[in-house]
């Protein structure tokens, strides 16, 4: 179908009886300067292809294609003047001329926005390879990902770019080219026809933001007064006509089969290859959509598809049409307000019929979605560890905070506050506070109110915030989940917030008040309860006898709790929840403030105070040994070192602060009592497990939504320098400890992938050896015995040509730690043998469980 035989475009154009000359000749512009913009168009358009192969036609036959559509849709009622129709003619003509990369400015072009850039090549990266890329790789991409990245660029930017391509100029030899020739239609109207092009890839509930609350503009000064036209019309059918056009012109076979078409494309042009163009049905007022041929079982998800897409169209044409009723008389509706039969698949399968199988949409479905959010975002999640809801609140504030850092390039915000206030009924409030990104109304109430659904994984946030992906931004919340924990422990929440860089009179207020039994209620927050100094305040409501079980949930729990006031319970508890915070956190009480985390303190504070932070001092630690000096062994705590990524060469960022504790020394010190888990184990800045014979923190990666559970993989870490240094540190301070001591800590070392050389670790008649000693006492024989037993003490006299050494089974919980290779006792002693009798000479063979003979060859 040609375009000029559209009924709209024949109508809007025809000579009409009584037109002045005036109107004539301005009718005549205007046919003509559209039908010149569609020759050169036609040219542009021609090049997505090039581009975007596996997209189905976007080329002029696409545009000439509107009008009938247009005219289906629109109806016989519906009639343009021909400054409506050059309006909505220009708009068909750009609304995908964005998707041609030479005419936004190529890839250079797309470059220029350094964060929309780097975004979608990073999310190409994770897409293709299942990885993050390196900057290297950023700066240099392989070619399929950049192809994907750009194509994904065009795709989300095509419409917004409409109203940059209606005025612009393209120059060559010394003359200029524009889509529309005519300069005073291109100045005049350019800018409606570009925001009624670019309106299709917006909401459409963005209209009155758009184009005002009318709707309508008067006609160009030098065209008749009477040639108004009405945005509101031309903008609703572009997108109706956009939408519905789906049909074998978009995706011709033989088209199919020169481009072969493959991954999330096929199924597109699967189902509309098999496409007849629509039925506008009077009775119902609706397009109907019928198949030439019936789907097979292979075509299944292309029937899905066109299920799912039909629907999209019933519901713009529905839209649409709620617009026009509402702020428009009943003549400007259109005749088609919907899709016949996809209420259901059974009733969309009398037009789109299969072969070989039926349509079932079975779809999980949950029934009660409170139940399941009660469960997998509750106890069944976190077990009894009351703490946990905290720790996700402070999560999401630490992810609003670093947001907002990335976003305004500003590292000097950051401040998570929480309060907490008992009540006149012996109850607690708490609330947690940030200054960090925020949210608004649709965030608020799509994604943190969607189970499962993260609004940091969402294209939503990509497309609101590029700058967080194209500067690696990582929040540690990924699940969508953690938000509900909190209806762990109340039924009364509430949620305060807006967007950082929004007013005071933005504040929403989301409050639950019975759980998740009810449903919430959504409110323009008022000025007394508005957060100052925040974006963010989450509110708790909690009954005293829970709040006792968040004091004593096993991993957080204070040992002297009944001499204690709550509040300082609170603030230990705080501590162990997120010692590596990288904001600040303030505890506000009805009396005091205090800093409980300075942000990113635990890389340089005293060894002994992130000692207290992590594990505390009742019960733990006690630094007062009758007849010793109080500082005596702070040799011990001053072990936790740093530890960095294996690649991180300029040493910039430490993975964590670790000693290796020598155990059976801090008993005997008296500074460490019955329980020895002194190491934390967090993801991001939270405690997650622990593990013993270490001490400090250190960075690993849940391995469960809970993030109770965590591995290290010590092999992206440079383990083997902070081993050799704690080798060192252990010898120096452990010189004169005894040899039961020493040979413990030297095993647990080897345990951990270290030699350490100047600890004595075997015994022998002459007395204790080191790695370093013991080869001159190899060296004066021919052969010896190695038994290894499980204690040690100081009266030990082993036999002549024996050597004990000491061995203990060390759980460090080699499902935590990974990635190290533990060194062996006897084939350190091997590498001795050999060193002192020969490569060739020394044999070793095991004469019994923990005995081995070690002999050397003349």
């Amino acid at each position: 179908m040609s375009f000029q035989s559209s009924e709209l475009w024949s109508r809007a154009f025809a000579s009409q009886a009584g037109e002045t000359a005036e109107e004539t000749a301005a009718r005549v512009r205007l046919s003509s300067a559209l039908t010149r913009a569609r020759e050169t168009t036609s040219v542009l358009l021609g090049e997505i292809d090039g581009q975007l192969k596996n997209f189905t036609i976007h080329d002029i036959t696409h545009v000439d294609a509107l009008w009938e559509y247009a005219d289906l849709i629109a109806g016989p009622n519906c009639h343009l003047n021909p400054v409506e129709a050059f309006v909505l003619g220009a708009a068909f003509l750009v609304h995908d001329a964005g998707m041609v990369l030479p005419a936004v400015g190529g890839v250079e072009e797309l470059r220029r926005d350094e964060y929309f850039w780097r975004a979608h090549l990073f999310d190409a990266f994770v897409q293709h390879l299942g990885r993050e890329p390196d900057e290297g790789e950023i700066a240099s991409p392989p070619r399929e990902i950049l192809d994907s990245a750009v194509t994904a660029m065009l795709r989300e930017r095509h419409a917004s770019m409409a109203g940059v391509l209606v005025t612009k100029t393209w120059s060559w030899e010394g003359k200029q080219y524009c889509l529309i020739e005519d300069a005073y239609l291109r100045d005049a109207l350019g800018p409606s026809i570009g925001r009624i092009a670019a309106f299709h890839g917006c909401p459409i509930a963005s209209f009155d933001t758009i184009f005002g609350e009318v709707g309508r503009n008067g006609a160009p000064a030098s065209l008749p007064a009477a040639w108004s036209y009405d945005v509101l019309k031309l903008a609703l059918l572009l997108r109706a006509a956009d939408a519905a056009h789906l049909d074998d012109r978009r995706a011709p076979r033989w088209l199919a089969a020169l481009r072969r078409p493959a991954g999330p494309s096929l199924p597109h042009w699967q189902f509309q290859a098999l496409l007849n163009r629509p039925l506008f049905i009077a009775e119902s007022n609706a397009l109907r959509y019928e198949a030439h041929e019936p789907f097979s079982a292979d075509k299944a998800e292309a029937w899905w598809l066109a299920y799912d897409s039909l629907r999209s169209v019933d519901h713009e044409l529905a839209a649409a049409d709620a617009l026009l009723r509402d702020q428009r008389s009943e003549a400007d509706r259109f005749q088609a307000r919907g899709v016949q039969n996809v209420r259901s698949p059974t009733q969309f399968s009398q037009c789109l019929p299969v072969v070989g199988w039926r349509p079932i949409d079975c779809a999980v479905q949950i029934e009660d979605p409170t139940v399941l959010i009660r469960r997998l975002g509750g106890e069944e999640l976190y077990g009894n560890n009351f703490t946990a809801p905290i720790r996700e609140l402070l999560q999401n504030g630490v992810d609003a905070v670093l947001a907002r850092r990335v976003v305004e390039d500003n590292q000097a915000v950051g401040k998570i506050e929480v309060e907490l206030a008992a009540d006149a009924e012996g109850s607690w409030s708490l609330s947690v506070s940030d200054d960090g990104i925020g949210m608004d109304e649709d965030i608020l109430t799509t994604y943190l109110l969607s189970f499962g659904k993260s609004f940091w994984r969402s294209t939503h946030a990509l497309q609101k915030f590029p700058q967080l992906f194209g500067k690696k931004f990582r929040s540690i919340g990924r699940f969508g989940i953690g938000f509900f924990s909190i209806f762990m422990f109340s039924e009364r929440v509430s949620i305060t917030t807006r967007f950082f860089d929004s007013g005071a009179e933005d504040f929403r207020t989301l409050s639950f008040r019975d759980g998740l039994k009810s449903r919430p209620v959504i409110h323009a927050t008022s000025k007394d309860e508005r957060p100052k100094g925040f974006n963010t305040r989450v509110s708790a409501h909690i009954k005293h006898n829970v709040f006792e079980r968040i004091l004593q949930t096993e991993q957080f729990r204070v040992s002297n709790l009944s001499g204690m006031a709550i509040h300082d319970a609170f603030e230990i508890i705080l501590a162990r929840i997120a010692p590596a915070l990288p904001v600040d956190l303030i505890l506000k009480t009805a009396t005091d403030e205090t800093k409980v985390i300075g942000g990113n303190d635990w890389v340089d504070i005293k060894p002994v105070k992130l000692f207290e932070r992590l594990n505390g001092t009742f019960g733990w630690m006690r630094k007062n040994r009758k007849g010793k000096k109080k500082n005596v062994n702070d040799w011990l705590f001053d072990a936790m070192r740093p530890i960095y990524a294996v690649d991180d060469e300029s040493k910039s960022k430490p993975m964590g602060r670790l000693a290796f504790f020598p155990a059976e020394f801090m008993f005997g010190e008296n500074l460490l009592s019955t329980r020895n888990e002194c190491c934390s184990v967090l993801v991001g800045a939270f405690l997650a497990t622990r593990i013993n014979r270490l001490a400090g923190l250190v960075m690993g990666d849940a391995t469960r939504a809970a993030r109770d559970e965590a591995v290290v993989d010590t092999r992206k870490l440079d383990w083997a320098s902070w081993i050799r240094e704690q080798c060192d540190i252990m010898a120096d301070g452990l010189s004169s400890a005894p040899f039961s001591d020493q040979a413990h800590a030297a095993a647990g070392l080897l345990d951990l992938g270290g030699i350490p050389r100047r600890l004595n670790i075997v015994m022998s008649n002459s007395g204790p050896h080191s790695l370093n000693s013991v080869g001159s006492w190899i060296d004066k024989r021919q052969n010896f015995t190695l038994h290894l037993v499980g204690y040690i003490g100081p009266d030990v006299e082993p036999p002549e040509d024996v050597l004990i050494g000491n061995t203990v089974w060390f759980d460090h919980g080699p499902s935590i730690l990974q990635g190290i290779t533990p060194k062996s006792l006897p084939d350190v002693i091997l590498e001795i043998c050999k060193e002192y009798w020969g490569n060739s000479s020394a044999i070793r063979h095991e004469v019994s469980l923990g005995s081995w003979m070690f002999s050397r060859i003349n």
